[in-house]
């Protein structure tokens, strides 16, 4: 039976990688390349459709609590942490958007682009790393009924949503063409 903290880990790997790909892409508009206006949309509705609707709603309204519940005074506060992370990476996604344009930028908005971009992808790294160095190993050995209670309520969350799966060919193709 597959692990609920495998899922959030296979999303974890994909997050990733779509962050390389936002970074590289801040690097090529900074040094002056074209607006990529269609990539960045690829990139920007993974991480809005998928990373903020899907994944944190994953972690926030079934995984938190059960590791909050389970792992003791400091899980419970990098849980806190945790949650407050959602919020900010959610802003920080939001000031994208601002950028999110077909037309190109202006040198300025290219580096603000590019700021915000790195900052973004680093909130997120650090979430996740978080995330699995703190909570996730304790989640390994979750118990066959919850586990099954925990894969049913993500599977309802996501219900309506592309899916990871659904989401890593485009992802391939924007690392394939931003190496």
């Amino acid at each position: 039976m597959e692990r609920p903290v495998d899922v959030l880990l296979e999303e974890h790997r994909l997050t990733r990688r779509s962050i390389g790909v936002l970074h590289r892409l801040a690097d090529r508009v900074e040094a002056g390349d074209p607006f990529p206006a269609a990539d960045v949309a690829v990139v920007l509705n993974f991480f809005r459709e998928f990373v903020e609707l899907v994944h944190h709603q994953k972690e926030s309204a079934v995984f938190y609590p059960f590791a909050a519940m389970t792992g003791g005074d400091d899980a419970a506060e990098s849980v806190g942490e945790l949650i407050a992370d959602h919020d900010e990476s959610k802003t920080l996604l939001h000031s994208l958007t601002v950028f999110w344009e077909p037309t190109d930028l202006l040198a300025d908005e290219r580096k603000a682009f590019a700021e915000v971009a790195r900052a973004y992808g680093g909130r997120l790294l650090r979430h996740m790393e978080t995330e699995e160095e703190f909570l996730f190993p304790s989640a390994a050995s979750i118990p066959g009924d919850d586990r099954i209670k925990f894969l049913e309520e993500f599977e309802e969350i996501a219900s309506g949503h592309r899916t990871a799966g659904d989401w890593e060919p485009e992802i391939a193709r924007l690392e394939r063409m931003y190496r």
